[in-house]
């Protein structure tokens, strides 16, 4: 106490107030504890309060952040940080968490909410931000249902149906915004041999397409026989080199 307003004759106060003990958040009672003037005086002690608030907190520097991929939750994007008191700078030790950890995010760059608990909590209040944080698309490999299809000449090439390795949360082919398709540019008239199938087309936000590539093969047809017949009856003795044949042979897709 440094006021001595209202005393004569350089009259003092003497003694010391108090507190009720404790150094947490928290509101603590002030008393007159030993505080008094002489007989001269009656003193009238108003009671007080001391509050004790939580300290302020902020970053050092800023967060690190781990990126993830699409069908992972934001769990798995790792936050590295260092925080700090305001008003001294000393590093408080705590744990980053997002606030919406088990959300799984779409892809793409956006700004998430996080959380800062210190590990003091009775002392710090928890410290809130938001970061951006890149969300990649997850890979989708694309591949034919049916590996390395074949066919005759003068066929028409097999459906190229296609098969998915790599979609997420229970996700299908439904969700993309354009289905991928093969294409081959062998055609009934092409002759034998190999030919290359490719896949593209495909189009999607959260998902980057990976195509496999694979062939056709086309085989030689076997003619088809017609009428096939002896050209004159056969006697006992006659080698079978020495009996002709008449008939004729098709193409095997024609009538």
């Amino acid at each position: 106490v440094t006021s001595t307003a209202g005393l004569v004759a350089g009259d003092r106060f003497h003694g010391a107030l108090s507190r009720a003990p404790g150094e947490d958040i928290g509101v603590y009672a002030i008393s007159q504890g030993s505080l008094a003037l002489s007989a001269n005086y009656a003193m009238v002690f108003n009671a007080a309060r001391f509050t004790i608030n939580e300290a302020g907190l902020e970053l050092a520097a800023p967060l690190a952040l781990g990126g993830i991929v699409y069908g992972q939750t934001l769990r798995r994007a790792t936050i590295v940080g260092e925080v700090r008191h305001f008003a001294t700078g000393e590093r408080v030790p705590g744990v980053f968490s997002w606030v919406q950890e088990d959300v799984a995010p779409p892809a793409g760059t956006r700004d998430y909410e996080w959380l800062f608990e210190p590990e003091a909590a009775d002392s710090y209040a928890p410290l809130h931000g938001s970061a951006t944080l890149a969300i990649a698309p997850a890979p989708l490999t694309v591949r034919l249902q049916t590996p390395s299809p074949e066919r005759s000449y003068g066929e028409a090439n097999p459906p190229l149906g296609l098969a998915y390795s790599g979609f997420v949360l229970g996700e299908d082919q439904a969700v993309l915004v354009r289905v991928p398709t093969a294409q081959c540019a062998a055609t009934v008239a092409s002759p034998a041999g190999v030919y290359p199938v490719t896949i593209s087309g495909g189009l999607s936000s959260n998902y980057t397409f990976v195509y496999e590539t694979d062939v056709l093969t086309v085989a030689p047809a076997l003619p088809r026989a017609q009428d096939i017949a002896a050209a004159a009856d056969a006697v006992y003795g006659m080698a079978l080199a020495d009996l002709g044949l008449t008939g004729s042979f098709a193409h095997p897709t024609e009538d």
